[in-house]
């Protein structure tokens, strides 16, 4: 975002939940927003998209419990923007379908203040074509009405009579505490009771959940499905197309939602997991609960002499590693001779990327069978480059071998912390990549662990996950993305 736009409102759409419905212009704009105002129906995975000092100002309204009127949501918008700071307004779908977000543009405009909107996908759309209904299908509908039961005080209510006799599809949103009447009055306008219809809940994310009947038998089916808002209802002949849309083999993972407590990659490339999992049907949610911090440390050419290994346990410190290098004005051919070790195959792919073939490799991948592998091969001299102040068991199993070992802390960890944490549930699943993220989890997540199943790299990880509470656990035979998406099908599938 351009650094000189300044004291603007952007009106986003946070689409339907699921945070790969995020539009990309959407995502940029809270990357690099002051301050993010936002309502109650956006996905939790769309706060991986917050910066992390971004001003959070939730203003959430649902059916009989507004916590802001919509003059004060304005007020807000205004007071932000006019102390110079980027706005977004961010709204759950699209902020021009039954968002509002006409009203706050038009409010905007006449104090002065910079506004632009951005789309959102609509659950209109969304919800319903992920539960397999497309709201137009040739030869069965050529349309779509997209309406609302919940009213503003004074408008006119929905004209049944009109509705009863559309051939197309009808989408009602926010009308889930309405169905009941709906179902009745379509009925009485003529429209025929065995009509196709649906309700689908907590649609895009792992909560969704669908209901399919005759118009008639709509209501009294959704009750017995515990079916909750947000929700969308269709009616019409589309939502029978269903029927042989669905008849595919469903995702391993549908319905389940998968939470990955590690941070994106220093250098910028995301992993490779949570799009596994999402082809696998999972809802997917980011929440680093540990963030890598390099330090500064002055290496020279002959703190690095001498040595017949260098070790490195993790991608951030082989990143640092370079990043002190170059800063110290170190040739890496000082280190010429020097055979290197890495704990597994991320940290192998980061020295490879900077031209050094790694020598050695753990098949599994911990800092105790690292240390076992150069033992075997006959290590005399060793530099652990790795996390300052990090617990290190290893480091004693090579001194107690005779080996003269050596460590630089290259970089520091710390503690983050996500208020979507507390929405982890029974049947989730956590992965977890180090013992400090699995601390760092159940400090700040205040309900029980039974029920959620503890996905880990390396046996430190597990056993902290063992002593935070839980009992669902399973181990990845190797820290790559692969192998956790293997152990998380074989485990929980």
């Amino acid at each position: 975002m351009n650094d000189t736009i300044l004291g603007m409102v952007w009106l986003v759409g946070a689409g339907p939940g699921d945070p790969g419905l995020m539009t990309v212009r959407g995502a940029e704009l809270l990357r690099g927003a002051d301050v993010i105002v936002h309502d109650s129906l956006i996905g939790y995975g769309i706060m991986e998209y917050f910066r992390r000092d971004a001003g959070l100002i939730y203003v959430g309204k649902r059916a009989g419990n507004h916590s802001a009127e919509q003059r004060e949501i304005e007020e807000i918008l205004t007071r932000e923007a006019s102390a110079g700071k980027r706005v977004v307004r961010l709204k759950g779908g699209d902020p021009f379908l039954f968002g509002r977000g006409g009203e706050e543009m038009i409010a905007l405009a006449g104090r002065g203040i910079r506004c632009e909107v951005v789309p959102g996908v609509s659950s209109a759309i969304a919800v319903p074509s992920l539960a397999g209904i497309p709201i137009t299908h040739r030869g069965v509908s050529s349309g779509a009405y997209i309406t609302t039961a919940h009213r503003a005080s004074g408008c006119d209510g929905l004209d049944y009579a009109r509705l009863a006799g559309l051939k197309d599809t009808i989408v009602l949103l926010m009308s889930s505490g309405e169905i009941s009447e709906i179902s009745k009055r379509l009925m009485e306008a003529g429209m025929n009771p065995d009509t196709p219809a649906a309700i689908i809940s907590g649609g895009t994310t792992a909560e969704q959940r669908e209901t399919v009947a005759g118009l008639r038998d709509l209501a009294a089916k959704a009750d017995g499905g515990v079916c909750v808002s947000p929700a969308v209802i269709v009616v019409g002949k589309a939502v029978a197309v269903r029927e042989a849309i669905n008849r595919r083999t469903s995702p391993p993972l549908k319905g389940r939602r998968v939470w990955l407590t590690m941070a994106e990659r220093g250098d910028g490339q995301n992993h490779r997991l949570p799009s596994l999992l999402r082809d696998a049907g999972a809802e997917v949610i980011r929440v680093p609960c540990v963030e890598t911090r390099p330090r500064d440390v002055p290496l020279k050419s002959h703190d690095l002499g001498g040595f017949d290994w260098f070790v490195f346990s993790s991608r951030a410190g082989v990143e640092n590693f370079f990043r002190q290098m170059r800063r110290n004005g170190v040739d890496i051919r000082t280190t010429a001779g020097v055979k290197i070790a890495a704990v597994g195959p991320a940290t192998r792919d980061a020295l490879e990327e900077r031209g050094l073939v790694v020598d050695f490799v753990p098949s599994i991948h911990d800092g105790e069978h690292t240390a076992e592998g150069i033992i075997e091969m006959g290590a005399a001299r060793v530099l652990l480059l790795r996390c300052f102040r990090s617990p290190c068991s290893w480091k004693g199993i090579l001194a107690a071998h005779g080996i003269d070992v050596e460590e630089i802390g290259l970089y520091e960890t710390a503690e983050r912390h996500s208020p979507v944490l507390e929405h982890c549930a029974p049947g989730d699943i956590v992965v977890f990549a180090s013992a400090s993220a699995v601390k760092v989890f159940r400090r700040h997540f205040k309900g029980c662990a039974e029920g959620i199943t503890a996905v880990c790299i390396g046996k430190p990880s597990a056993l902290a996950a063992g002593e935070a509470g839980f009992e669902d656990i399973l181990t990845a035979p190797r820290a790559s993305d692969d192998a956790l998406f293997e152990t998380i099908i074989g485990g929980v599938a």
